[in-house]
């Protein structure tokens, strides 16, 4: 069942929600007693009735002035243990449905990282961000509102209607005849208020996923002057969400008009029938009381049911969305726990490499450097594509029938005009993407066959965009090995010509990056992103138009670095620029 599988979300939370629901219980057995002392001073105090036998015991020798203190006092008692005993189960429901909301946030954003390129493509980035940051605490909502609001409720309504048939069937059987009614309306309006709930969290969320693609396209935005338009764009959106949204709260509203008719019909009817029989001596006026106290709190109970009713409605959307999300079948994601180990060395710099590297004016080591593994070695890293074909969805294929051998150590320019499948084939070296037919063999096992994350530790990536974090610039370089000393981050950085730079900050390697890596130049920040890399130190080092967006001084920065980096490397970078091409010993042709 949909609300069983909720509920699995606060399975370590039993022992608290166990506690709570006794609370629970506690305070229902308190909100029945509440009424009485009322109604003993009214009819044994104030009137002629005595006091109940276990009561006249205790109170038998009291005085009127002593008697209306001490259940003036119990009273006191009663709504402040009834008011202790709310705050608990609150505070325990609360704490578990806040500890739940993070549990499932977290499993959201743990399947969004592991979701393959080609799911993300097909969705909108707005509407995930909504579904992770607002979507989720419909679950908190299910909780507090639903299930313990449910629970509150119908063991108030338990006891009440209890205490009140042993007071007066008549009267019980009146203020019930309102609750088949209410039944009938919750029924009707509940899958009409889950409808309108499910269209205006789809509404929100277009919301939320203009924000962020018109914001990311900021640049463009103000260099074209499209502010008015975009402006009038996201009116309408809004405009959407307005009317989505007022939709679901009209309807909830006539809801609860009538909800609200129906309760006042039923407290009619009790104050009718109660003040015939009072008239006729078969009700004591404290009693009658009584019974309007249990009345009124049996009709909150029951105007609680009637809102859960839509709480439930709005939650189970939410939850919907967030459940549709975890269960989304990701045909492109590969399984990184299974597959054959694998271990690639760095090799000795090829001789045309060397040659080409030389020429440069560039001397790298030649000794090779072993880098371990977990499992059997299957060789130093021959990479084939043995006619690969890839076509993102339903499109034009990008290759077809692509077939090219790279060898250990080489350093490889990929180029060809755009489109061809340049930043394609770096995507399917990662794994990012598999192919849809042939074959990427490492030393002639097929590299779907090989796990993941070992693969993927082999190969360091810099994307044609360059991408830094909010952080220090430490912490950006450090990245792909998580922990790393202040000297080998530093080295990092010198062996990418960013170290002069980061030095001339004013709190240089502590300084802190906005979004984006403000405060940088292109330049500086594609350096870093060679840093980082670098510091990885994998055999294979794979680069996506490294230096496409620099000046001339700091391609010949960035191309020197690479020229450094190559030894004993696989490298494999796209290019269209011609002093690129001089440092490959190997060139790949597309298009």
């Amino acid at each position: 069942m949909f609300y069983a599988r909720a509920f699995q979300v606060f399975r370590n939370e039993r022992a608290a929600l166990a506690t709570a629901a006794l609370l629970v219980f506690a305070n229902a057995a308190a909100g029945v007693v509440k009424p009485w002392p009322l109604a003993l001073i009214v009819d044994s105090v104030l009137g002629s009735t005595p006091f109940p036998a276990w009561l006249g015991r205790f109170a038998g020798g009291w005085n009127r002035a002593e008697s209306i203190t001490a259940l003036a006092l119990l009273s006191f008692a009663l709504h402040g243990l009834q008011s202790l005993l709310q705050y608990g189960q609150q505070a325990l429901v609360i704490r578990s449905g806040l500890r739940g909301l993070a549990s499932t946030r977290q499993s959201l954003f743990e399947t969004l990282l592991r979701r393959s390129m080609r799911s993300h493509q097909r969705s909108s980035l707005g509407d995930l961000i909504y579904r992770a940051s607002w979507d989720v605490y419909a679950f908190q909502t299910f909780l507090q509102k639903g299930v313990f609001g449910a629970l509150a409720a119908c063991s108030a309504l338990g006891g009440m209607i209890w205490v009140m048939a042993r007071l007066n069937l008549g009267l019980t059987a009146t203020t019930l005849a309102v609750a088949p009614i209410l039944v009938l309306m919750m029924r009707h309006f509940g899958p009409g208020m889950t409808r309108l709930s499910d269209a205006a969290h789809r509404a929100d969320s277009g919301i939320t996923s203009m924000i962020q693609q018109r914001l990311s396209a900021l640049l463009v935005i103000q260099a074209y002057g499209q502010e008015d338009r975009e402006a009038a764009s996201f009116s309408d959106r809004v405009s959407s969400s307005f009317q989505a949204r007022l939709a679901q709260h009209r309807y909830e509203l006539r809801y609860l008009v009538l909800i609200g008719f129906g309760f006042g019909v039923g407290l009619a009817s009790i104050l009718w029938v109660g003040a015939i029989q009072v008239s006729q001596g078969a009700l004591t006026i404290g009693g009658w009381l009584v019974f309007l106290a249990y009345a009124n709190q049996l009709f909150e109970p029951l105007s609680q049911l009637s809102h859960i009713g839509a709480s439930l409605s709005d939650a189970r959307a939410g939850m919907a969305r967030v459940f549709d999300l975890l269960d989304a079948p990701d045909e492109g994601r590969p399984d990184t726990s299974r597959g054959r180990s694998i271990q690639i060395v760095r090799t000795a710099t090829t001789a045309t490499a060397q040659t080409a590297l030389s020429e440069k004016g560039y001397s790298p080591s030649t000794e090779p450097i072993d880098r371990l593994r977990q499992g059997p070695s299957v060789g130093p890293g021959r990479i084939e594509f043995d006619s690969v074909c890839f076509a993102y969805g339903n499109a034009v294929p990008v290759l077809k029938e692509f077939s090219a051998v790279i060898k250990p150590g080489a350093t490889v320019a990929v180029i060809g005009p755009s489109g061809s499948g340049k930043t394609t084939l770096l995507h399917l070296l990662y794994r990012f993407w598999d192919p849809v037919g042939g074959r990427i063999l490492v030393d002639g096992v097929d590299l779907q066959e090989v796990r993941v994350k070992e693969w993927r530790r082999a190969l360091a990536y810099v994307p044609q965009e360059t991408i830094l974090f909010p952080g220090t610039i430490r912490d950006n370089i450090a990245y792909g090995r998580g922990v790393a000393a202040p000297k080998e981050i530093e080295e990092a950085a010198r062996a990418a010509f960013a170290d002069g730079f980061i030095r001339r900050l004013p709190q240089g390697y502590a300084t802190f990056l906005g979004d984006g890596g403000a405060r940088l130049s292109t330049g500086e920040m594609q350096r870093l992103n060679l840093a980082r890399a670098y510091l990885k130190d994998a055999p294979m080092v794979l680069l996506d138009e490294p230096t496409s967006a620099l000046d001339q001084e700091s391609e010949q920065l960035v191309i020197q670095s690479l020229c450094q980096h190559a030894a004993n490397r696989t490298v494999v970078f796209v290019t269209h620029r011609e002093c690129m091409l001089s440092i490959a010993s190997q060139i790949i042709r597309l298009g």
